[in-house]
């Protein structure tokens, strides 16, 4: 049986009810999580016209979403980076100093650092380089807001592409 399907159980059933088919079917209420579909990581700023540049054209993201305060970038399907003017609606305020970074898988990672280096407009805060601690290639970029957001590929244990 499903995580979801216990869900579904839980919700619909009471609590001895559940019980009952958890100790049958040897899935406890921690076995049983709601569906998770996306992600997307909110970076605020206090003008988001050069981030959405960033995201937009220089990564050549396409926009999901796109508001005068918030824009939203799709990574991939189910992975996403919004870029939020601070103020009125926004969470949180931008900051000069971001402990936050976007890290951004890729198997293409030396295309990646080609195109970021073509642009000649890119802060790099790392070259590309091999982990000597964890099997990936990698490399760190700064975003127009001052986030980091880092590239990188995973390598198997002898340091080469899977």
């Amino acid at each position: 049986m499903s995580g979801r399907v216990m869900w579904d159980l839980l919700r619909n059933s009471s609590l001895s009810t559940f019980a009952t088919l958890a100790c049958a079917t040897g899935i406890g209420l921690a076995d049983v999580l709601p569906t998770i579909d996306s992600q997307t990581t909110m970076f605020y700023y206090m003008n988001i016209d050069a981030p959405a540049r960033f995201y937009g054209e220089t990564l050549g993201l396409s926009a999901s979403m796109d508001t005068d305060w918030v824009k939203i970038f799709q990574i991939t399907d189910t992975a996403a980076v919004g870029v939020v003017t601070e103020g009125d609606g926004a969470y949180h305020r931008a900051r000069p100093d971001n402990a936050v970074m976007l890290s951004i898988v890729t198997s293409e990672i030396d295309a990646w650092y080609d195109r970021l280096k073509a642009t000649g407009d890119v802060k790099f805060l790392k070259e590309i380089y091999d982990s000597k601690t964890v099997p990936i290639r990698a490399f760190l970029v700064e975003d127009p807001g001052g986030y980091t957001v880092e590239f990188y590929q995973w390598l198997n244990e002898d340091g080469e592409e899977p």
